[in-house]
């Protein structure tokens, strides 16, 4: 078990070893993945972790048309209900945000109900970004997939979501358990 444990490390660190950066010639990963939970949260869907899409709508389209219907139209999400969702800290994400407020991609307004709350929306060219770099991402996973057997492709996601599923329970029972020591 010992040796597997190893193997499937050594799988997720040579994922995190790919540079999707170069797909992406305006964005940093954690900005891509705040943009799009910018636009999701604008859109009325649900950001998950790190931005990732839910399922069925996997292709940008899918988004461009709510996007069109002015789903993100000056919709603003709160910084930490933006941070929460990203699971990072708002130091980290406050660094995010500065470099997506000098490209111009996103404005940050205060609350002004509660001035100690930041909102942020994006801009234009912050909705063009997005949909450019969900259509290169869509593209370049399409035609990763592409090349692997459909049988050995569902397999892979039904292990992977087994194997997520039951690391989720077992941080669940070790939260739980700590909370009451």
């Amino acid at each position: 078990m010992e040796k597997m444990v190893q193997e499937l490390f050594d799988v997720f660190r040579n994922f995190r070893k790919l540079h999707f950066s170069i797909l992406m010639e305006d964005i940093s990963h954690s900005e891509f993945a705040t943009l799009r939970c910018i636009a999701r949260k604008a859109a009325g869907a649900e950001c998950n972790f790190a931005g990732h899409m839910e399922q069925g709508d996997a292709h940008p389209e899918n988004n461009a048309d709510k996007q069109e219907a002015g789903g993100t139209a000056d919709v603003k999400v709160s910084v930490s209900d933006l941070a929460e969702k990203l699971h990072v800290s708002p130091p980290a994400l406050s660094r995010t945000l500065r470099r997506l407020e000098k490209k111009e991609f996103i404005r940050r307004t205060v609350d002004f109900k509660d001035r100690r709350n930041t909102d942020v929306e994006l801009t234009e060219q912050g909705r063009a970004v997005i949909q450019k770099a969900e259509k290169t991402m869509f593209e370049f996973t399409n035609q990763v997939l592409r090349q692997m057997e459909p049988e050995r492709l569902e397999n892979l996601i039904t292990g992977l979501q087994k194997l997520y599923d039951i690391s989720q329970k077992e941080l669940d029972n070790r939260k739980a358990k700590k909370k009451g020591e």
